[in-house]
């Protein structure tokens, strides 16, 4: 009993287009799931999946398909046999390929950007504040500093003149000692 070898399916093969014949075979490679699928024109997928060829190309972009080009210039994309099979979800096969925006979806992001630049706002406004005060500190800091200086610097003058006056008085009363020394000594001198 022979064991019968599995005959490839007449539809895709992960060989280069050039090395490929007229019939297109599935590959049987289980254990890399890269490999199996079918070479298709961008033409041939968007007949396969019923949309438009700017959509199948689209398709190959998103899901990151394999892309070859072959000899004669034409692209060939590999693609799994499953891609072949038209989708019955609407959705993921609408001919023009315009995404479907849900409103209420896109209301609820808006809102929760619009929240976040609201909590952004207050956040601002009490550093604003926070910031005008610690300006009204500082200012008030700084007069308060200005003041004192002025005081320290009537303070010096003062502490300067009563300085002056003390020097001039011990001046005065060092040649007063002097004198009266003097006399004194002469007095003593005489008188013995």
């Amino acid at each position: 009993m022979e064991s019968e070898s599995p005959k490839p399916a007449v539809i895709a093969t992960s060989q280069r287009p050039s090395q490929r014949l007229s019939q297109r075979h599935v590959t049987d490679d289980a254990d890399d799931p890269k490999r199996d699928g079918v070479w298709v024109t961008y033409q041939e997928l968007a007949d396969a999946r019923g949309i438009s060829v700017p959509s199948a190309r689209r398709l190959a972009f998103r899901r990151k398909l394999a892309r070859q080009r072959g000899n004669d210039g034409t692209t060939r994309v590999m693609v799994p046999v499953t891609y072949l099979q038209q989708s019955e979800d609407p959705e993921e096969d609408d001919p023009n390929d315009v995404p479907t925006d849900d409103a209420a979806d896109n209301r609820s992001v808006i809102r929760g950007f619009e929240l976040a630049i609201e909590a952004l706002r207050e956040q601002l406004e009490r550093s604003e504040v926070r910031a005008e005060r610690a300006e009204a500190a500082l200012k008030t800091a700084y007069q308060q500093h200005a003041k004192e200086r002025a005081e320290l610097t009537e303070q010096l003058a003062a502490s300067r003149t009563e300085n002056a006056v003390l020097v001039e008085w011990l001046s005065w009363w060092h040649r007063w000692r002097w004198k009266r020394r003097r006399r004194r000594n002469v007095r003593d001198e005489g008188s013995g």
